[in-house]
């Protein structure tokens, strides 16, 4: 059975890392994304990148004999030359072997022979104390055993803490030596190693960094958008992350830019336009740029609302005292119309009005309100001033 071929498009890149503009048509004995650099040939140094997937299998036919099949996703070679070759030129590390019979406390024999013959004499001391009768008259003799007893342990303590020492001593010695010999030689070099790991780590970072950022930069000026910025497509460079997923994904980056900018070309209102592509510069979300601008949007248009629903109550307000105003200021009516003098001498009116009278004029006041029919009601508290 035939292995299964794709048929893919592909664009050469040059030893510059430059991009061909005209597509040339493969097979593929693996399945490829756009963006993935694969190598074209047995020349480690020919390289293209994917620019087509799923390309009619009617596109190869046309080539007849003449059909190419590349070898694979391109790697590397002087990478993977050195990754080859690390078990051969790795150093020969053969692991410490300690001889144990070097480890031999020579006075154990002698202290455990030693504590076996008081352990005899302890089981003889504790089986008369515990043969003691429990009286009254034997509670003198069962304390002094106890606290006899209880010496003894204390004596014993104080024997095995020197047993202790005795045995510490060499073996402090000896951790110390161990230390400087082998453990602190140990750590130095894993430190040592560790900073060279790290070295040549950043120097790979550094190199993969400066490719794509090249690629990025490329790719700006492929599409034409320049108002972004490397760290929009990628955030972080790290180690574990090939260079073929990075651009890949810078691929993708451009994809999602340019189709946000069609959608907002597409836009019929030219404000709401023009602000979303505003906002879509500062976020790289289109979602969350039209959002911002149709919130913005329907805040004006309540603000509008609420600002010609206040003009009309002012306008309504003005109408109002305009009308009233009219009426104070027309000029009084000598000769009333006969049909209106009868209602106009019978309207009522209630004045406000502080009056002044001396004292001689008060009884003539009162008698020209009760000639007038003119009712007055007091308000408030009546002063009396004396008028100058």
């Amino acid at each position: 059975m035939q292995n299964e071929k794709f048929v893919i498009k592909l664009k050469f890149v040059n030893s510059d890392g430059e991009v061909s503009d005209r597509q040339y048509t493969y097979y593929s004995p693996v399945a490829l994304k756009v963006g993935d650099v694969v190598r074209i040939d047995e020349n480690p140094k020919r390289r293209g990148i994917v620019s087509e997937i799923n390309v009619p299998e009617s596109e190869m036919e046309k080539f007849g004999d003449r059909e190419k099949t590349i070898v694979g996703l391109w790697v590397d070679d002087e990478t993977s030359e050195t990754e080859k070759n690390v078990e051969e030129t790795a150093l020969a590390i053969t692991p410490i072997e300690i001889d144990e019979t070097l480890i031999v406390i020579e006075q154990f024999p002698v202290l455990s022979d030693k504590l076996q013959s008081v352990k005899a004499d302890i089981d003889k001391q504790v089986e008369e104390a515990l043969a003691l009768p429990a009286t009254e008259a034997s509670k003198a003799i069962v304390k002094k055993a106890r606290t006899d007893l209880n010496k003894q342990k204390e004596n014993a303590e104080t024997f095995r803490k020197a047993i202790k020492n005795k045995l510490l001593e060499p073996y402090e010695k000896i951790e110390a030596v161990f230390k400087e010999c082998i453990t602190d030689r140990l750590k130095y070099a894993n430190e040592e190693l560790g900073r060279k790991i790290d070295k040549i780590e950043e120097a790979q970072k550094d190199k993969t960094y400066q490719e794509i950022l090249r690629y990025f930069i490329e790719m700006k000026k492929a599409t034409g958008i320049e108002f972004v910025v490397f760290e929009n497509a990628i955030p972080k460079v790290i180690l574990s992350i090939t260079e073929a997923t990075y651009k890949r994904q810078i691929n993708e980056f451009f994809d999602n830019v340019q189709s946000a900018l069609e959608a907002i070309d597409a836009l019929t209102d030219e404000i709401v336009k023009e602000e979303t592509l505003l906002e879509y510069k500062k976020c790289l979300d289109f979602t969350k740029a039209t959002t911002i601008v149709q919130t913005r949007k329907k805040e004006l248009e309540i603000q509008r609302e609420t600002e010609r629903i206040r003009a009309e109550k002012n306008a309504e307000i003005r109408e109002k005292t305009d009308a009233v105003n009219t009426v104070i200021q027309q000029p009084q009516i000598s000769t009333p119309q006969p049909e209106f003098k009868a209602q106009i001498e019978d309207l009522e009116m209630v004045i406000h009005a502080r009056i002044t009278l001396k004292r001689s004029q008060k009884d003539m006041f009162k008698k020209f309100l009760l000639d007038n029919n003119i009712s007055i009601e007091f308000v408030g508290k009546q002063e009396v001033k004396e008028v100058q």
